[in-house]
């Protein structure tokens, strides 16, 4: 049976739930804030495990732009198919990586199926918004304000 990717609208936990699940739980477990679809491909049954494993390797990205960065990225992997170099960079910026790019070695079923997953990973936080306060620019007293320069004629 396939999974559904979901990302927490509150806390940007990351799960693959069958499809069933997302009309009958939309809310997070651990927080209660709102779940959504991830706009990607589906995983199999036997990817849940390794995607758990990506999304821990995977969790001190927290930039959008990063994230949005990494999957131009890994598209460009996954249409060359230059998975290996590619997956041991990585491995070098996220050491839980490593213990999968080492058990994958030369194969390319496999080095395809971690990208696949960290391109759905990658989706969900490129499309994160990190919300913060607006601040007011200048000031709203119309007694400091400075009238707009004139152009000479």
């Amino acid at each position: 049976m396939s999974r559904i990717p979901t990302m927490c609208v509150g806390c940007q936990r990351l799960s693959l739930v069958q499809p069933t699940q997302c009309q009958t739980e939309t809310v997070c477990r651990a927080c209660g804030a709102e779940l959504r679809v991830v706009p990607s491909c589906s995983h199999s049954e036997t990817d849940v495990a390794l995607f758990e494993e990506v999304v821990s390797a995977t969790a001190s990205l927290d930039d959008p732009l990063e994230a949005a960065r990494l999957l131009i990225e890994v598209e460009r992997a996954l249409a060359s198919g230059s998975s290996q170099s590619f997956l041991a960079a990585l491995s070098d910026r996220w050491l839980g990586l490593t213990p999968l790019v080492t058990v994958t070695g030369g194969n390319r079923d496999a080095q395809t199926r971690i990208l696949r997953i960290l391109k759905t990973i990658l989706i969900a936080r490129a499309s994160t918004r990190r919300s913060g306060t607006m601040q007011q620019v200048g000031s709203t007293d119309t007694a400091t304000t400075q009238a707009p320069a004139r152009r000479k004629a």
